[in-house]
C-alpha cells in the first residue's frame, strides 16, 4: 500500500492584511504554502510583494486576519517563541543588508544570531573557532567564490555580495528562505545563475523558497508555483504553465497614475 506523506503547512494566510495609516499596501489574503514548496511572487513595483514578504517573517504585523508559521500561530505566540520561529527563516533582503567593512567570514557568521544570541554572535566574530570557518568556506566554495573567504565585502562586485548573502542564508541552516528581488541590478546570465542555485538549495535540502521577482521569464522558467500581485490583491495563483500570456499582459499594464506612482510595497 502506498503511503501519500503530507507535506506540513509552512506559512498560512487567512484574511491577512496589511495597512500603512490609510493605505492598504496588502488587502485581506488567503494563502498555503507547504514545507518544501518554490514560489515566486511577481508582480510591478508597489503591488505588496515585500509587504508579503514582511508578513511571512514577521517583521510587520498583519492589520487583519491570521498568520500561521511553521505551526505557530503569530498573534498567539510570546516572545521567545517568535524569535525561535524568525531563526528558522532566513530572509534576503533587497539590500543585502552586509556590513561592507566586515570580511566575507564575518558577514556569513552572522546568520547565527538569532540561534546562539548576540553575546555568542560577537564572539565568533572575533575568535571563530576552525570548525565553523571550514563550514562557511565550504558554503562559499559551494556557491563559487571560496577564494572571498578573507576578503573585505566592500572590494566585492554586486554578484559575489549577493552569493554572500545567499550563504549567510544557508550558514543559518533554515526551514525557509526568503529572499525579495535578490537578482536586481545584476546581469541576466548572472541573475539566472542565481535563481538557479536558490531552486537547487531548495530542493536538495528541502527548504521552502519563497522569491520576489520583477523579471517574469525568470519566474515562469524556475518555479512551479507563480503568485500574481497587483495593488495589494493577488491576481493569480498558479503553475506558470496554466497561465496563458493575457494573464502576465493584465498584470504588468499599468495605468498612467499607477506609472507616477512607482513605490515599492
Amino acid at each position: 500500500m502506498n503511503v501519500t506523506h503530507k507535506r506540513p503547512d509552512t506559512f498560512i494566510l487567512e484574511s491577512a492584511g496589511r495597512n500603512y495609516e490609510n493605505i492598504s499596501a496588502l488587502n485581506p489574503t488567503t494563502i498555503n504554502i507547504k514545507q518544501g514548496e518554490r514560489v515566486a511572487i511577481v508582480g510591478p513595483s508597489g503591488s505588496g510583494k515585500t509587504t508579503l514578504l514582511s508578513l511571512f517573517n514577521s517583521t510587520v504585523q498583519a492589520s487583519s486576519g491570521k498568520i500561521t508559521v511553521l505551526g505557530n500561530e503569530l498573534g498567539e505566540t510570546s516572545g521567545k517563541t517568535l524569535k525561535k520561529i524568525r531563526s528558522k527563516i532566513a530572509t534576503i533582503p533587497q539590500n543585502l543588508a552586509l556590513v561592507d567593512s566586515l570580511r566575507v567570514w564575518q558577514n556569513i557568521i552572522t546568520g547565527q544570531i538569532g540561534c546562539q544570541g548576540f553575546l555568542g554572535n560577537l564572539i565568533d566574530l572575533i575568535f571563530p573557532s576552525k570548525n565553523k570557518i571550514l563550514e562557511i568556506h565550504s558554503i562559499l566554495k559551494r556557491l563559487g567564490i571560496e577564494e572571498k573567504l578573507f576578503a573585505t565585502t566592500s572590494n566585492l562586485s554586486r554578484g559575489q555580495k549577493q552569493r554572500v548573502a545567499l550563504a549567510r542564508a544557508i550558514y543559518q541552516n533554515p526551514q525557509v528562505i526568503l529572499a525579495d528581488e535578490p537578482v536586481s541590478s545584476v546581469d541576466p546570465a548572472r541573475a539566472e545563475n542565481l535563481v538557479q542555485l536558490l531552486n537547487q538549495i531548495s530542493e536538495e535540502e528541502n527548504i521552502t523558497l519563497v522569491m520576489s521577482l520583477h523579471n517574469l521569464e525568470l519566474a515562469k522558467a524556475h518555479f512551479p508555483r507563480l503568485i500574481g500581485l497587483r495593488n495589494g490583491e493577488i491576481q493569480f495563483d498558479s503553475n506558470p504553465a496554466d497561465l496563458n500570456e493575457s494573464k502576465f499582459k493584465d498584470l504588468y499594464t499599468l495605468s498612467e497614475r499607477e506609472i507616477l506612482d512607482d513605490g515599492e510595497c
